[in-house]
């Protein structure tokens, strides 16, 4: 809808239905991984309280790219993962998200794993999820350009 949107004017109407259904069976267990501005979704699914055991992993070329991360460690704790590439923080892992995925032994099969951000981070982490033994029905993504 993004090209849609940038075509409005200000005073434009736009109507909006309430959501239908849930993007997450309930009770389910999941990771979910962003980079940059790919933690939207997540803050929002967050704020809607339609959460159940979730490990988040996000990443960043710098520090201030962790947009919500302290709404994020307050929710999430020590489920909450900051992967900085360019900058080195005591509470932040100093690496790509793909490198903190790749040291993780073993990632439970049984989890759902939702991806967003650039393309090249999706399929990236989608090919290493799959090669840790993550089926490829296990893996959600939205791609942001």
């Amino acid at each position: 809808m993004t090209s849609q949107l940038a075509q409005l004017i200000p005073g434009d109407k736009i109507y909006v239905s309430p959501p239908i259904g849930s993007f997450f069976p309930e009770q389910q267990n999941s990771w979910w991984i962003a980079s940059g501005t790919g933690i939207a979704p997540f803050i929002s699914l967050l704020l809607s309280g339609d959460t159940h055991n979730i490990h988040m992993v996000h990443g960043s070329r710098n520090l201030e790219g962790f947009y919500f991360h302290e709404f994020l460690e307050e929710r999430l704790g020590l489920n909450y993962v900051r992967c900085c590439s360019q900058e080195d923080h005591g509470k932040v892992y100093f690496g790509r998200l793909t490198n903190y995925l790749k040291e993780q032994e073993k990632l439970a099969v049984e989890n759902m794993y939702y991806l967003c951000g650039s393309t090249e981070m999706v399929v990236d982490t989608r090919d290493l999820l799959i090669n840790k033994g993550i089926e490829f029905s296990k893996i959600a993504s939205e791609i942001y350009f």
